[in-house]
């Protein structure tokens, strides 16, 4: 169901008239709290917002409230209201366009705090404080965006533990692409200290990936204490299919290198954390780096891809509603009229494959991961062999079922370009 639409500027005494004479018609409060938005009339739409309580279906009140925030620069109150939003509605409809606004949100807030500063003038970041960087990728450009889903991965894998604490992916990312870390001198192994000031950080996590070109994959992760010693974990390798078990060992090396010892339970928090389908993964993966571009509806579709192939894997189902909810909200302040119960729809749409955009990454690593993803028989992986931090090294894990073919595409395979024109104009 569509919600209403917003109204033009040229009716909004027509709208204080309707609202006075009945402040109790949250239709007409809607219209008018978007309307006042619009022409920025913050105080007398956060007023009217404020007449409205939201619920799990009417989050349109707090994003009133938060976009005057956010344009009166008071970015971190607009957070806090969205994470209040969230800590209490998080499973209702109005979440989806309140989650992604809250990341884009969160990006601005971290970008304003990095501008301008010396990063000299500011103390060390907390001795339990990490930062995963993304990984750098070696082999096909295809699999470039493993490098950021890898980077995710190990952040939401050490969030596991009772000891540390993580920075934000998406704040990460943005204050990495606002200083054009690739080219900056942060990236130096030597330097990486002076960015993990900036981002507060003690310890920042690095590394490589060696992308599959033949049958194995080799994955290392690097360590740079906030004294700017570096420490690395022994560069391990692994069958293709198994990428994501050898991301797990990894975790557990590199807690091992912060001096922390892993619980058991908590090791099997991390072993059952996020998906085992490299094929899912690589569709998370692609999302990820569309959704830091901005691109949130191509976003949306892989991450509804990864989801479609993997309907237990969470992370994927939470990055799909917010780029949803980014891409209605980033669209000016006709989100404030938009149905949640319409944007809920949207996301049902993206995780069924619905649409004109689903399909068109459908297969769009098929090409590359025949000889890595996971068929059925891989899927039932056996007990480990030398399990992570085991102290044994050799593969790992065992493949109960190894002789099932990888499955055949059913259809024709298709590779979508994006072309993007210099200068910051649309792709």
């Amino acid at each position: 169901a569509s919600g209403p639409r917003e109204p033009p500027p040229s009716e909004i005494p027509a709208l204080l008239s309707a609202y006075e004479v009945n402040p109790g018609d949250v239709e007409t409060a809607q219209l008018l709290a978007a309307s006042l938005v619009a022409v920025d009339e913050c105080e007398e739409a956060a007023d009217v917002a404020g007449s409205v309580t939201p619920t799990a279906s009417r989050s349109w009140p707090v994003l009133a409230e938060g976009r005057c925030l956010e344009a009166e620069g008071a970015l971190d109150e607009a957070i806090d209201s969205y994470e209040a939003y969230l800590a209490t509605y998080g499973d209702g409809d109005g979440a989806v366009a309140v989650r992604g606004r809250l990341l884009i949100t969160r990006e601005q807030a971290a970008v304003s705090r990095v501008r301008g500063v010396d990063p000299t003038t500011l103390g060390p970041g907390g001795e339990d404080v990490v930062a995963v960087l993304p990984l750098s990728v070696i082999g096909p450009d295809s699999y470039g965006p493993l490098g950021r889903g890898l980077a995710a991965q190990i952040s939401s894998d050490l969030l596991l533990l009772d000891r540390f604490t993580l920075v934000e992916r998406m704040e990460l990312q943005a204050i990495v692409d606002e200083l054009d870390l690739a080219r900056s001198p942060y990236a130096d192994s030597t330097t990486t200290p002076t960015f993990g000031r900036l981002v507060q950080a003690g310890n920042l996590v690095t590394g490589s990936v060696q992308a599959p070109v033949g049958e194995t994959v080799g994955l290392r992760a690097d360590v740079v204490t906030s004294t700017g010693e570096l420490t690395q974990t022994p560069a391990r390798t692994a069958p293709s299919n198994q990428l994501l078990l050898l991301e797990k060992e990894v975790v557990f090396e590199i807690a091992a290198l912060l001096g922390y010892t892993v619980s058991q339970a908590e090791r099997t928090r991390i072993m059952e954390n996020g998906t085992q389908n490299l094929q899912a993964f690589l569709a998370y993966s692609e999302g990820l780096e569309l959704f830091d571009q901005g691109l949130f509806t191509a976003a949306a579709e892989s991450f509804g891809e990864a989801q479609r192939i993997d309907p237990e894997f969470v992370e994927a189902r939470r990055m799909l509603e917010a780029s949803v909810g980014a891409e209605a909200t980033g669209q000016g302040d006709n989100s404030l009229v938009q149905s949640s119960s319409e944007l809920g729809e949207q996301v049902e749409e993206f995780a069924a494959g619905a649409g004109d955009g689903a399909d068109a990454i459908d297969g769009f690593f098929t090409s590359t991961i025949n000889d890595v993803a996971p068929t059925q028989g891989e899927l039932a992986v056996g007990p480990t062999t030398d399990a992570p931090g085991s102290g044994t090294t050799g593969t790992v894990g065992t493949i109960l079922n190894p002789a099932v073919p990888p499955p055949t595409p059913r259809r024709p395979i298709r590779i979508p370009v994006r072309i993007r024109i210099p200068g910051g104009g649309a792709p």
